[in-house]
């Protein structure tokens, strides 16, 4: 670890304590004790769909490259998700840190930045089809309490969302980053 990052490793401790003593720490512990145990197998409950995430991630190395293990890829999952979470400009940042790492640990740029977009358009791709089927489950449940006009609403927005995605995969199939990348530089 560098100097620099064991100073701001300490800056941000103390601005985290210094958050929970404005905000009174007799309150925090409170909430804490109010959401008891639960709160902590939400979180141990997270690290399985982190850790399948990261098991993707490391599928989608090129064999011959040589093995990459799984704790890099669940801490370079891990790096991203939490600059996802934490940065107002995560969803383009999270990515762009995860490549970053890898590259970092000793994977090429190219290959680093190609295994990050694909792992996330193959989570972007499982996200539509969770809410397609939430979309249906949903009207199938409430068909009789939704109006014509809602129901036809959950209708127009599962096959909007659904034939969307399936041209865009196409489209990116067929090298549509590669593309805008070449015409960008």
């Amino acid at each position: 670890m560098t100097r620099a990052a064991i100073w701001l490793l300490s800056a941000g401790v103390l601005l985290f304590v210094g958050v929970l003593v404005s905000q009174g720490l007799s309150a925090v512990i409170a909430t804490l004790a109010l959401a008891g145990w639960g709160l902590l197998l939400v979180a141990l409950f997270h690290l399985l769909p982190l850790v399948l995430d990261a098991e993707a991630i490391r599928v989608l190395f090129d064999p011959a490259s040589g093995t990459h293990p799984q704790r890099s890829a669940v801490l370079t999952r891990w790096a991203g998700e939490s600059a996802v979470s934490l940065t107002p400009g995560g969803q383009i940042g999270g990515p762009v840190l995860m490549a970053r790492h890898l590259a970092q640990g000793g994977v090429p740029m190219a290959q680093a930045a190609a295994v990050i977009t694909v792992s996330t358009t193959l989570q972007t791709l499982a996200q539509i089809a969770f809410a397609i089927v939430g979309v249906v489950l949903l009207g199938a449940r409430a068909s009789h309490l939704l109006q014509p006009a809602e129901r036809t609403a959950l209708v127009i927005a599962g096959a909007v969302l659904a034939l969307t995605t399936v041209p865009f995969y196409f489209v990116q199939r067929r090298g549509l980053f590669g593309r805008i990348t070449r015409w960008a530089a």
